[in-house]
């Protein structure tokens, strides 16, 4: 079906059950305020501003060229860290011609832009949509190993970012609106066929640079952190390479083990919020989709383990596993 069809055909359906699908990308960015990294400050700064203004990934402008080179998040620093900082072994990225460059810009002891670590993971490509794309082609997209896309203008000016989360909170707030929507989130995970993933863990006696490796070799934005009864005591995530890069690449922050790294994270997200306790990251085998989503944003994770009846992690709920539904919903409607 060409985009004009499906447009017109999503158009007739809109007029009779109000069509969420037809949404466009204007429409979930009113608001928002588009944090830009210049492409000549350095790692350090782009990092610190990842941190101060509450966002995971933001564009890199170089002003040299008059334009945006890429994105720069969580996992590119994270593989800087790893394979420059710490010349680690534990991954296979040295042979990379951009690890190579930045080996012997930081040997020669020179300054290091952030543009030159933009998507340094090779996981996080810059992609460009129109304010009137609609919300079923976000989701398309959204569905796949993107995780965000930039919205821009006709003067190609960017206007936005819709990440996963985002947009999963955007229609999670709209579920009254919409009962097919309503529907959907009030099934199980087992009626849904989600939840059954293996679960990525990581022992809490193993080092904080092994569960920061497994992220950048499986791909994965968290890990579970389990005991040796294979409970789930929390987890690590991207972000939390934040923590080194506060205490100035302090050596012991990588080196030390999982379950005392988590349990000061713990204390500072208690410090910062007032909290007296972490918030929990599982869910039960049975759990509807509504309870899932409304936890994994509340605690701002893109993925949430499920646990069983003894608090073993049996399966995993991703953000990516709520977009496909998403996706299957739109296609089974048309």
């Amino acid at each position: 079906m060409s985009q004009t069809d499906y447009s017109a055909h999503r158009a007739g359906l809109s007029e009779v059950q109000n069509d969420w699908g037809m949404i466009k990308a204007k429409d979930l960015i009113k608001v928002q305020e588009v944090i830009v990294i210049d492409g000549e400050v350095t790692l350090e700064t782009a990092v610190q501003t990842l941190i101060e203004t509450g966002v995971s990934s933001a564009p890199i402008y170089d002003r040299e060229t008059g334009s945006f080179v890429g994105m720069f998040d969580y996992r590119d620093m994270l593989t800087y860290v790893l394979g420059v900082k710490e010349r680690s072994s534990i991954l296979d990225i040295e042979t990379s011609q951009e690890i190579t460059d930045l080996l012997k810009k930081t040997s020669n002891a020179e300054r290091i832009p952030v543009k030159l670590a933009s998507d340094l993971s090779q996981q996080n490509p810059f992609y460009s949509i129109t304010e009137n794309t609609s919300l079923i082609q976000i989701l398309d997209l959204l569905s796949t190993s993107v995780h965000r896309v930039v919205v821009v203008d006709d003067g190609g000016n960017i206007r936005g970012i819709l990440s996963q989360s985002l947009v999963v909170k955007f229609i999670f707030n709209k579920l009254q609106d919409y009962p097919d929507l309503k529907a959907l989130f009030q099934k199980t995970l087992p009626e849904l066929s989600i939840g059954k993933s293996e679960v990525i863990s990581i022992n809490m006696d193993r080092r904080v640079i092994d569960a920061m490796a497994l992220l950048l070799r499986t791909g994965l934005s968290s890990v579970a952190v389990i005991d040796h009864s294979d409970h789930v005591l929390g987890n690590i995530s991207l972000s939390d390479v934040k923590q080194y890069i506060q205490k100035n690449y302090r050596h012991s922050v990588l080196h030390g083990n999982c379950i005392q790294f988590i349990s000061q994270v713990r204390l500072d997200q208690g410090l910062e919020r007032g909290a007296d306790h972490a918030p929990i990251y599982d869910v039960p085998p049975d759990a509807t989709l509504r309870h899932t989503v409304a936890k994994m944003l509340a605690t701002k994770a893109h993925r949430i383990w499920v646990a069983d009846a003894n608090g073993h992690p049996v399966g995993v709920v991703s953000l990516t596993d709520v977009i496909r539904l998403l996706c299957s919903l739109q296609e089974d409607s048309m």
